[in-house]
């Protein structure tokens, strides 16, 4: 499976597209039903969170890269470069929830996008 790529406008209502297009992925890989919502709850709070960074985003990007047993997530959002507040992520309570919910998460900021990117794997033997 190749990269997967998915822009919807930058509003909390759309956020539900992302989630189903993750749990899409992750149930072609095999994943667990825990797995899955895992991946939905840190695509929520991914989002949510990069959603409050930028006063007038026109677009919340999503970039999801299976590879094997694994699923590597970038969700951004567009505009100026990365406030104070973006590179905080580590002591906020959205940082907490993305180290329950993946097996790694980081802040990245590509071409002055703010992003949070993560990486779920699946357990060896796993599946529903």
């Amino acid at each position: 499976m190749s990269e997967i790529r998915l822009s919807v406008p930058a509003r909390a209502d759309y956020v539900h597209v992302l989630r189903s297009v993750i749990a899409s992925v992750a149930a072609k890989l095999d994943f667990s039903y825990d797995d899955i919502e895992d991946l939905r709850l840190a695509v929520d709070e991914a989002c949510a969170y990069l959603l409050g960074l930028r006063d007038r985003p026109t677009s919340l990007t999503l970039t999801i890269t299976p590879s094997g047993r694994a699923v590597d997530v970038l969700a951004s959002v567009d505009g100026a470069e990365a406030s104070e507040r973006a590179q905080g992520l580590q002591a906020n309570m959205v940082w907490h929830l993305l180290g329950a919910l993946t097996d790694e998460a980081r802040f990245d900021e590509s071409a002055g996008h703010p992003g949070i990117r993560f990486t779920k794997r699946a357990p060896a033997g796993a599946g529903r």
